[in-house]
Formats: structure tokens, sequence, C-alpha cells
């Protein structure tokens, strides 16, 4: 029962974002990993996400081996770099992939969004960071990805998309989610001006 909760959630999550305007069509990955199997549900390739229903959802384990699979299924072409966030990250529970627009044209010229708001400052522990890396597809790539992102919940990958973490694959996309109307309103704001830097106060 346990494993059929972690596929409708991941399956609830894909189609949060979509509706949040994160993604298009089938692009984007979703998955969420079970504290007690360690096994990870992501959502399968070239799949509409409107379609999908729990058992759809693949199970893997941690090395990105295919568990359980419906026939004619496959994982997310990416996958392995979901598990490479599982294996690197301990709080890491849920892992989003998305191509949202704003965030992705802050990639594309190779400018983190900046903390302007305190809403990014605290879901995504400062600024979204860029890493060059487009798609990790060896170990070396997937590590390096994980190392631009450094202490942040998000990094992007330049001309790729945003990757982002939670202890769910709900806050997952909710931190996606911020990053991105944060990038549109930096984007925005530099339209009319130099924005203010954000000056938080810390509480006594």
């Amino acid at each position: 029962m346990r494993l059929e909760e972690l596929r409708n959630r991941v399956v609830k999550a894909a189609l949060l974002a979509q509706e949040e305007g994160l993604l298009v069509m089938t692009s984007g990955n979703f998955s969420e990993r079970d504290p007690e199997t360690g096994l990870i549900g992501v959502t399968p390739t070239t799949f509409p996400y409107k379609e999908m229903r729990a058992e759809h959802i693949v199970l893997v384990d941690v090395d990105g081996n295919v568990i359980e699979a419906r026939e004619g299924f496959k994982p997310s072409s990416d996958y392995l770099i979901h598990c490479a966030f599982y294996r690197a990250l301990p709080d890491a529970v849920g892992v989003v992939h998305a191509h949202p627009i704003y965030t992705n044209a802050w990639g594309l010229v190779g400018k983190e969004v900046p903390a302007l708001l305190p809403t990014i400052h605290y879901m995504v522990r400062g600024t979204v960071p860029i890493s060059e890396v487009t798609n990790a597809n060896t170990d070396e790539l997937r590590a390096q990805l994980i190392r631009d992102m450094g202490d942040r919940r998000a990094v992007v990958a330049a001309n790729h998309g945003i990757y982002a973490y939670g202890r769910s694959v709900g806050a997952a996309v909710t931190t996606a989610v911020y990053a991105e109307e944060r990038a549109k309103v930096a984007f925005l704001a530099r339209q009319l001006g130099e924005p203010r830097p954000l000056q938080l106060r810390r509480s006594s």
C-alpha cells in the first residue's frame, strides 16, 4: 500500500507541475523515494501526464535498476539523474525536472536566478545556480550538476531546464514553481531598472 501511495503522489505532482506551466506535453520527469524500501517511483518516458495513473509509474532502485514496470513502459530518460540526487543528498525524498520558460531563459544566458524575494530565498536557499552541464548522461556529469547546485535545493542545467528536490515530490514541485515565478519577476524587474537587493532581517 505504501508504494501505491508513492506512485499516486508522483502522478499528482506531475499533474500539478503541468497545471502550473512548468512543462509542455510529455517533457520533464518526477520521482519520489520510499524511505522504507529505498525504491524510487519515477514517471515513464513519453507518456501524457493527463492519462497517467499509479500503475504507469516505474519502480527503480537507487542504482537505476528497474524493479517493476508495466509491460512496454520505461523510466523517464533522466531517471539516472534522479537516482544520483538520492545517492548524494540524504534529505532528498522527491526530485523533479522541468522546463519552465523564465527559469530556462536565465539558464540560456548563463545567469543564476537572483534571490530578490523572500520566497525564493527560503524555498531554494538563495539564488538558483546555473550549471553548464546540459545532458547529464554520465556519472561524472551527474556529479558535476549536483556540485554546481551546492547547498541550494534547485539548479538550472544550461540549455536544458531546472532540477529541484525536497522532502517529497510535492515539495520539490513547489520549489520549482516558486523558482519559476521569481525568475519571471526578476526578468520583468530588470526591464524597469536595477532591482533592489533583498534585505532579510534576522529574528531576535
